[in-house]
């Protein structure tokens, strides 16, 4: 939502009262109260530095005050993915293919637009594994998003969603090259919360697709995420944390073949679905089995008794 410096010190001044602030409980060394009444009037305006100390001296974050700024609702890209995550929640690909449709029609589509199909067609491959179909990107969208990927120089949480859709169309070398990207250039954001879970997540997911492809650094993403989660309080990313139990299984039974690690998964599905998390039981027991389909446990068997 784009307003006008009068727009802005308006609402600026309404968010103040309701928060029951005078102008000299947010007036600082920085912006006086003076200076905070005519900015509230329209009259100036604040630079960056000084608009997001005194919205710190409201005692709330920078996304708080963007919310409210946007009514109280997501922003575009977040109601977009949003919908997303929905159809995908409810195996809808007819919704996704004319969400597809829409976007694939437009005549010169901006970078945004063609990330938003290519976004789009990475939903449909995540709900047609489920579903029995067939869907994929093309490697001229995969490499699309790779070279925006490799282009950026300071990672938000975009980056790392485009990263974690597009992981399964691109080779192992180039995710390895844009995960260790990821991890150095979100270092600006990396401490706010949604940002730090979609990391997580996404390394995750990698750690996850080393190991099936049996990609010696499995051992670096694990090292990472339990750096991760050795910074985070107990009830941080608890379905990311069940699932990296249940990646850590993973590991012992393709790389060690173990056995006892396949029963262990096979109790950490059916402890999710006591806990009627039906989302995570579903994708765990999707990865269960693709992980029987690659590695049969009868070639396990016959391993062990040679």
């Amino acid at each position: 939502m784009k307003m006008t410096n009068e727009e802005l010190g308006l609402f600026f001044r309404e968010i103040r009262k309701a928060r029951k602030l005078t102008l000299n409980d947010v007036a600082s060394d920085t912006v006086t109260a003076a200076q905070l009444s005519k900015f509230e009037r329209g009259e100036s305006a604040l630079s960056f530095d000084r608009l997001f100390s005194v919205i710190n001296a409201l005692n709330m974050s920078i996304e708080e005050f963007a919310y409210a700024m946007n009514g109280y609702e997501l922003n575009d890209f977040q109601t977009f993915i949003s919908k997303l995550n929905d159809a995908q929640g409810r195996k809808n690909d007819n919704y996704l293919l004319q969400l597809r449709e829409k976007y694939s029609s437009i005549e010169n589509p901006t970078t945004d637009e063609r990330m938003k199909k290519i976004l789009i067609d990475t939903y449909l491959r995540n709900l047609n594994r489920f579903i029995g179909s067939e869907y994929k990107v093309s490697k001229e969208d995969a490499d699309f998003v790779a070279d925006y990927l490799m282009s950026v120089d300071i990672w938000t949480n975009y980056e790392v969603l485009l990263l974690n859709q597009i992981m399964y169309f691109i080779n192992i070398e180039t995710i390895n090259t844009l995960a260790k990207d990821m991890i150095f250039r979100d270092t600006y954001y990396q401490d706010i919360h949604e940002n730090k879970e979609a990391i997580f997540s996404c390394l995750c997911n990698i750690y996850c697709l080393m190991i099936l492809n049996k990609d010696n650094s499995y051992h670096f993403y694990r090292k990472k995420i339990e750096e991760i989660l050795s910074s985070s309080s107990e009830s941080e990313f608890i379905s990311c944390k069940i699932f990296f139990d249940f990646a850590t299984c993973m590991e012992d039974y393709i790389i060690n073949q173990s056995l006892q690690a396949l029963e262990e998964m096979e109790k950490i599905i059916s402890g999710v679905k006591i806990l009627k998390l039906n989302g995570t039981s579903s994708h765990l027991q999707f990865e269960y089995d693709l992980i029987l389909k690659k590695y049969p446990l009868k070639e396990q068997i016959n391993e062990d008794d040679e």
